[in-house]
């Protein structure tokens, strides 16, 4: 009779038992998606150590609930560990303009000199190939007998064209890097230096840390085949889009587009100054991520230096 009494008890308990272990499942998920948010959010807020903690506070707690792991936190934390790199050399420079457009168009405002080429609607081009086929801008050298694009493949993804106009008239075309590297993620916005072997470009593969990154790509001047490309770190690349370097070389400076510190639709410009070498910001700096994300683009000048930049904007505007 007692052991009866014994097995209907446990009965009557098990339920309860089992109902208060599904709580603390339940109760350990609901911790592990806040800690993923969390650390995506620390990501964007470059706290990146915190998101590192984060992401592993995940991983126990799901664990704890018996549940998988997200199959984006691979990708959260391949973004992190190339912010991470990039956050210990972040390169110092002058920004001495900030400019907001709508980012469809926000490449027609670059004011290039005649040398440094030109960033052109299809449209608006007087000469070009039949294939062109772009909605993005599209650069021009100053002789007009270069045309660099980003065009669609037959799989949806962006990929470079370039097209060198004949001495007949006629253009030919071709994809930009052939197969000189792995054309991971779509690459856009390209422009060429007046060397003819320097290019920069947006990419959203392997190599970004968030969205897209400006690369530098180097050509061979004999093989006429590309280098690797070299992502530019920060504070030019960011966990946000980045897009469309120019370099002025008779000007001295450079311009480049983001769509962190900026309203929904539209980009920030920054016209900054080029370094004649290039000096990162110690690690150890108390605003390090300021001056990486560039909460503040005026932090970064001189105040001795006003009227040269003032003298520099002026010089653009004509």
């Amino acid at each position: 009779m007692r052991l009866i009494y014994i097995c209907f008890t446990a009965i009557l308990i098990l339920p309860f038992i089992s109902a208060e272990a599904a709580t603390k499942v339940n109760q350990n998920e609901v911790k592990a998606l806040a800690a993923l948010e969390n650390g995506r959010q620390a990501f964007f807020d470059y706290r990146f150590d915190d998101a590192a903690d984060f992401y592993n506070e995940y991983k126990t707690l799901i664990t704890k609930a018996k549940k998988p792991v997200a199959e984006e936190l691979e990708e959260y934390e391949r973004v992190l560990n190339i912010a991470i790199n990039a956050f210990n050399r972040v390169e110092k420079i002058t920004i001495i303009d900030s400019l907001s457009f709508p980012r469809q168009s926000f490449y027609n405002n670059y004011n290039l000199s005649s040398s440094s080429g030109k960033l052109l609607d299809s449209k608006n081009l007087r000469s070009k190939p039949q294939d062109i086929n772009t909605e993005l801008g599209i650069f021009v050298n100053e002789d007009n007998d270069l045309l660099l694009w980003s065009q669609q493949d037959e799989e949806g993804e962006y990929q470079l064209k370039e097209s060198r106009r004949l001495l007949d008239g006629s253009w030919i075309t071709q994809n930009l890097f052939q197969d000189d590297f792995d054309t991971d993620g779509d690459y856009i916005f390209p422009f060429m230096m007046p060397d003819g072997q320097t290019l920069y470009f947006a990419n959203n593969g392997d190599e970004s840390l968030g969205g897209y990154d400006l690369f530098v790509a180097q050509r061979d001047p004999i093989t006429g085949e590309y280098r690797q490309p070299l992502n530019m770190g920060m504070p030019f690349n960011s966990p946000y889009d980045d897009l469309m370097l120019a370099i002025d070389e008779i000007n001295g400076i450079g311009w480049w587009a983001t769509d962190r510190n900026s309203p929904e639709e539209e980009v920030t410009v920054y016209v900054y100054l080029l370094n004649d070498m290039r000096e990162n910001y110690p690690s150890s700096q108390e605003n390090l991520a300021d001056m990486a994300k560039i909460t503040e683009y005026k932090a970064t000048q001189d105040p001795a230096q006003q009227q040269k930049y003032e003298s520099i904007r002026k010089k653009i505007k004509k």
